[in-house]
Parts: structure tokens; C-alpha cells; sequence
């Protein structure tokens, strides 16, 4: 007998999803200007037909700007990955990261625990709701990301406590998009972005509500050219030092020499003559007087100030008088002209004698993990860019647990003069015949994909303007040459971040 279950072949149809999205924003923002849930089996054909006015300028702008659209797909399990709510019933699984919080709740079967049906047939330890986003009064104005992605009625005030309830997903891949495709990771830190169905980390609350995902609308960062790739450190990690193995012990000066320990204030300079201070056998100050007195550099021998030697503590003394009790030596103001600190200067040194020195090898090893690092902070450290960067292998997005790019593009917008035709104006603002203004605008069909997708997720359209990068102070390197070094020479590039 034949048990296998025959594959559906269903029949598949065509809809048409066009619609018009009019909203105005600015510059940078990561605008959504499509949000669409998938279903296994849907094949998306993209096109993207867009207007764009700016508004009136008191000048043409002369400079390049862009416009782009990215799309992207993010799988339901990539933002809901696991829930909470199972923590602690399988003894393999104290986190709850085995349960699988979409696929549970899509097929009902609870994957990390014994089948336990509840009065619907459904495990009772699978979610029943999918992550439920509340927005507030304060995140539905025009202009929020609420606005954008979900196209919410605004919530007035003085409508009392009322919300809108939706699905959290197209949020949470809004931000799962930003992370990781918009974010510079050594510079910015990951917004939050929830992935379980419950955040609160014990029981599942009610309603499933996620508290956790950024609700803001977030921001791209500039195009990468020399200044805006710069990185905030040579190499990703510590500096590659030269390797030595052993101690270098630390060694009194010849006994013989006339080199003593200074006492410095906090700015370095020299406040105390230099005297020897000897110690007893049991470690206390060898005085023949009871008091050692050390008198100012300056030579003023009414403030003496010395060291009183007790057999259970020392005290600074200055004319007789106790100016610190205690356990600690200070002087009783605290700027760097009153505090005192030892300067052991010429009387002590490091004896490289039992220092092992390196080999040639251990050499090459600092030289290669310095390259290695160097490559790494420029490269990124997404695992993505690991490997484009030192294997040249690009990894299919699919395969990374990462919101998966579908294509997108880039046009300009363009600036044109607008003539005046007519003066006008009053005697304190008079505009005259051919006074210049500015408009721009942009008009474009392209930004095509076409995907079929295999799964469950949500298709997000990404819009955003962005000026080219363009600077005007500074000088050129070029200009500033005084040596022969100065100049480019092959055997000294690709040294560091230069």
C-alpha cells in the first residue's frame, strides 16, 4: 500500500496588487512604502513608477541628489524564532530557543516538548496569536512609522484610551531591516527588535503584546566614500604587539649611585628635595630623631615637612603639627599642585636579561594577525561580510538568517532654475525681473524584481533621498608634501587605516 501523501498541485492566480502611496518626508528617512504578507508559493513581479516634487527652493541646489527603493523579504521565523513561554518544559531547553515560535503556532505542534492537546486539538504550549503592536496616540501622527508602514488613522487625544491593534511582524522586520542591512555595526548600536511571542519573560501575557521593537522611524547613514568608511580604530581588537616571553625584573640602581627618588605634585614638577629614606628591619623609617624632615625645594625652612615614625603608623608633619592622620599620606587639598606622588625616575630599571626575544616566525604571526584585523574592521563584523571579505564568497542572504534583498535601484533628481518674470516686491523686500528661484523633481519606471517565494513573511519597500556626500574645507594631501616620504611610494601602502 502506498502511504505517501500526494503533493497538492494547486491551481495558482494572478491579482493585481498596484496601488499609489502620495506622503511627503525627508531627507534620509527610511520611508516603507510597501508592506505585503507572502505565502508560500506567491511569485511577486515588481515594478516601481514614482513622482517626486520637491518643494519651492529660494535656489536651484547645485548638487547631486538621489533617490532609492530597496525591497526586501523577511521570513516569519527569522522575527519570530522562539518563545519564551516555553521556558523550562523540556529540561534541554531552559531559554525556550528550541521552540520555534512561528512554525508552532502555523502548524500547532509543539516541537520541544510531549504533545499535550488542549479542548481544540492544538498542543496547549503552542502560541495562539501571533506578536499583537499597540499603537499609542502618541506613535499614530502624521508622519510616524506607524503612518508609513501601517497607514493607521491618526488617534486623537481627545478620544480617550484608544488604540490601534495590529500584527507586529511588518514592524519587527522594519527594524530587522535596518539592523541589518542600514546600520554601520562600529558605530551605531542594533535597535530592539523583539523575537519571541512573549516579552515578557515569564508567563505569556494576554493579549501577546510586543513592548520590546522600536516604533521609531528610523535613518540611513551617508554613502561610504573615504571620510564616511573611516573606522574608529586601526583593527578590529587590540594592537598586534611584537611577542616577548618572560619577566624583566625590576632592579635598584647601583648602590652607589647619587640618583635618589623625587617626590612630584600632580603637574610633575619637582616639590621636594631629594633625601634617601632608609627602613628598619621590621620595614619603618630608620630615624635617629623620630622625625625625618625634608624641607621644601623652595628652601623656606619655616614648614618643614617630615615623617614621624611610630611603631603602629607614620604621620606627615609639618612645623610639629600632625597635617594627615590615618591610614593614608595626603595633603589636605586635592589639586595637582598639593598632591604628592613618588617619582622613582633613576633609581630603577628593568633587567631584559631574562626576556626571551621572538623568532622569525612569531614575527610572521604578528605581522599576519595585524592583517587579518585590519581586514576584519574594514570588512564588518556581520558574518556576511567575514566571509566576503576573507574568503570573496557571497553567501546567498536566504541562507543567513537575514532579510533577504530583492532588488531596489537608484535615480536622480533634478534641479532646474525658475525665472521671475515680473518685479516685484516692497521697499523692504523687492524681488527684481529675472530673479532666480528653484525646483526639483524626479520621475522614473524601473526598480524592478521578481521572486517566488517558499514561505510565510512579509515583502517590505523601502524609499529613502540622500544628497551625495561633498565637503568644502580642509586641503588636500597633495598640497601639504615637505619630504620625500611624503610622496607615495609602493612599499608603504596599504600600511593601516591611512
Amino acid at each position: 500500500m502506498d502511504f505517501s501523501l500526494k503533493t497538492l498541485l494547486r491551481r495558482r492566480q494572478v491579482h493585481d496588487l498596484t496601488h499609489e502611496r502620495k506622503f511627503s518626508c525627508n531627507m534620509a528617512d527610511l520611508i516603507p512604502i510597501m508592506a505585503e504578507d507572502v505565502l508560500p508559493g506567491d511569485t511577486f513581479s515588481n515594478t516601481t513608477e514614482m513622482l517626486v516634487r520637491l518643494v519651492p527652493l529660494l535656489a536651484p541646489v547645485m548638487h547631486r541628489v538621489n533617490i532609492y527603493t530597496h525591497f526586501f523579504f523577511v521570513p516569519n521565523w527569522i522575527i519570530w524564532s522562539f518563545s519564551r513561554y516555553y521556558a523550562g518544559q523540556n529540561a534541554n531547553d531552559e531559554a525556550g530557543e528550541n521552540h520555534k515560535g512561528w512554525e508552532e503556532f502555523i502548524t500547532g505542534y509543539n516541537r520541544a516538548g510531549a504533545y499535550k492537546p488542549g479542548d481544540n486539538g492544538i498542543d496547549i504550549h503552542v502560541p495562539l496569536r501571533e506578536p499583537i503592536w499597540r499603537i499609542t496616540p502618541q506613535e499614530s501622527w502624521t508622519g510616524s512609522l506607524a503612518d508609513y508602514l501601517i497607514g493607521c488613522p491618526e488617534i486623537t487625544m481627545t478620544q480617550g484610551d484608544r488604540y490601534h491593534h495590529v500584527s507586529a511582524l511588518p514592524l519587527r522586520a522594519y527594524a530587522e531591516i535596518w539592523n541589518e542591512w542600514f546600520r554601520d555595526e562600529d558605530l551605531q548600536d542594533p535597535v530592539p527588535v523583539s523575537h519571541t511571542s512573549n516579552t515578557s519573560n515569564s508567563a505569556i501575557v494576554a493579549d501577546g503584546l510586543d513592548v520590546q521593537t522600536s516604533r521609531v522611524l528610523l535613518r540611513r547613514g551617508w554613502e561610504k566614500d573615504y571620510f564616511t568608511s573611516c573606522r574608529p580604530w586601526m583593527q578590529k581588537g587590540a594592537p598586534v604587539k611584537i611577542p616577548l616571553t618572560g619577566n624583566a625584573p625590576v632592579k635598584w640602581q647601583n648602590a652607589g649611585s647619587t640618583s635618589f627618588a623625587r617626590v612630584r605634585d600632580g603637574n610633575g614638577n619637582l616639590v621636594y628635595s631629594p633625601y634617601l629614606l632608609e627602613c628598619d628591619t621590621y620595614g619603618r623609617l630608620n630615624t635617629a630623631f623620630g622625625a625625618m624632615e625634608l624641607t621644601p625645594q623652595t628652601g623656606d625652612p619655616t614648614h618643614p615637612i617630615g615623617f614621624q615614625d611610630t611603631l603602629s603608623n607614620i604621620k606627615i608633619k609639618d612645623a610639629g603639627t600632625d597635617v594627615s592622620l590615618g591610614g593614608a599620606i595626603k595633603p589636605g587639598l586635592q589639586t595637582n599642585s598639593d598632591i604628592a606622588s613618588l617619582d622613582p625616575n633613576g633609581t630603577l630599571y628593568a633587567d631584559l636579561s631574562a626576556v626571551t626575544a621572538s623568532t622569525i616566525n612569531d614575527l610572521r604571526m604578528a605581522f599576519q594577525l595585524q592583517k587579518f584585523l585590519e581586514r576584519a574592521a574594514r570588512a564588518g563584523g556581520r558574518y556576511i561580510e567575514t566571509i566576503l571579505a576573507h574568503f570573496g564568497v557571497h553567501t546567498p542572504d536566504a541562507r543567513l538568517r537575514r532579510p533577504e534583498y530583492l532588488g531596489g535601484g537608484k535615480s536622480p533628481i533634478v534641479f532646474s532654475e525658475v525665472l521671475q518674470t515680473s518685479a516685484t516686491g516692497s521697499a523692504s523686500d523687492d524681488t527684481p525681473l529675472g530673479e532666480i528661484g528653484g525646483h526639483a523633481f524626479a520621475a522614473m519606471k524601473a526598480h524592478t524584481f521578481k521572486k517566488t517565494f517558499a514561505e510565510h513573511g512579509w515583502v517590505i519597500g523601502l524609499l529613502s533621498i540622500l544628497p551625495r556626500t561633498a565637503y568644502q574645507q580642509g586641503i588636500a594631501r597633495r598640497f601639504t608634501r615637505n619630504s620625500r616620504l611624503d610622496y607615495y611610494w609602493p612599499e608603504f601602502a596599504h600600511l593601516g587605516e591611512q
